[in-house]
């Protein structure tokens, strides 16, 4: 009895310290699981480049490219290196193509591609690219991997005394190259163009002559056409710039006729200069010239929209200019003739 029960004993024990032990093997192995990924994510670098080639047999002076991928978040300053100094001195870069940058929500993908080619044969090792950036306060660099190349030689056929020769291969055609000629046939446009449009201003300017002098005074001329304008009820039917534009063409155009200032493509205020250098002393008057004109600008130009009253007033007064200012013939011819009576008397 006493030898079951120690047995027993025995045996019991021995269960819980299986059971024990099974137990911390059991959770021993997820603290050392847990450990492991805590050690993976903290030591994740958050730069990572990419490095790959198109293929990697090609025939000795054959192309091919060498493409490049980074990986970079928003925030980090990536330092790039000199690709020439870091590929192998078996290659060579024809061309560094296009590189085009691609943007998500918190990372940026920057992609690059070098055309290359070799003209040594055999194994050619491409020496990893390592990449230094700075994030989040921290300097760290990232590399990529190796890359192999295998450069084959043109197999020479023993048999044969001459032997073809393999045709020079057609480069593409870069911004590069084309931009200067470019730029020289566009800046030549240019020139040609400003020169035709001086040359063209200049003969306008001597071409331009003042109008042949009317058969009937420009007052007639100017009291008529004022009568149509003001029959037409323009600024009436909402057509208050062609209104102005048609008051403003009558003044401009009896000017000319009545004290030959050249007012075709002079602005208001040349206008009025020139007038006053004509002598025009009635400051009443030349303020309603003035009145009318730069009213008739800003209808033009600003769209103002001048009351009724306004547009009434201002016909008004462009009759009373016209009236005040015209210039009668006969009390002209009678000045002559005395001029010539006085002249035969002193002579």
């Amino acid at each position: 009895m006493v030898n079951r029960w120690l047995v027993y004993s025995k045996g019991d024990k021995d269960m819980q310290l299986y059971s024990f032990s099974r137990s911390v093997f059991k959770y021993s192995f997820f603290w050392i699981f847990f450990l492991i990924l805590f050690t993976v994510n903290s030591t994740a670098q958050p730069v990572k480049v990419e490095a790959k080639l198109d293929t990697n047999n090609i025939l000795i002076g054959d192309q091919f490219h060498l493409n490049l991928k980074i990986f970079q978040p928003k925030e980090a300053e990536v330092s790039y290196p000199d690709i020439e100094e870091a590929l192998s001195p078996e290659t060579e870069i024809l061309e560094y193509l296009k590189s085009d940058t691609v943007h998500s929500d918190d990372e940026i993908q920057v992609n690059r591609r070098y055309r290359i080619t070799s003209f040594d044969s055999g194994r050619v090792n491409i020496s990893p690219l390592v990449f230094h950036y700075q994030y989040d306060g921290k300097k760290d660099s990232a590399t990529t991997e190796p890359l192999a190349l295998n450069v084959r030689t043109v197999k020479v056929d023993s048999t044969k005394t001459i032997f073809d020769i393999k045709g020079p291969m057609k480069a593409p055609v870069s911004w590069r190259e084309v931009l200067p000629y470019i730029l020289g046939v566009l800046g030549l446009a240019i020139i040609v163009f400003l020169v035709w449009f001086f040359i063209k201003k200049h003969k306008f300017r001597k071409t331009e002559h003042e109008p042949e002098k009317p058969l009937e005074p420009a007052h007639v001329i100017a009291l008529r056409e004022l009568d149509k304008l003001k029959e037409e009820k323009l600024w009436q039917n909402d057509n208050v710039k062609l209104y102005y534009t048609g008051l403003a063409d009558i003044l401009r155009t009896y000017l000319w006729h009545r004290y030959d200032i050249k007012t075709l493509e002079r602005t208001t205020d040349e206008i009025l200069n020139s007038l006053r250098n004509t002598g025009f002393s009635n400051d009443e008057l030349f303020n309603k010239l003035e009145q009318i004109l730069k009213t008739a600008d800003l209808v033009k130009f600003a769209k103002m929209q001048p009351l009724p009253d306004e547009n009434d007033k201002n016909m008004n007064e462009a009759y009373e200019f016209v009236n005040q200012t015209k210039l009668v013939q006969g009390k002209e011819e009678g000045k002559e003739q005395k001029n010539d009576n006085q002249t035969e008397k002193e002579s």
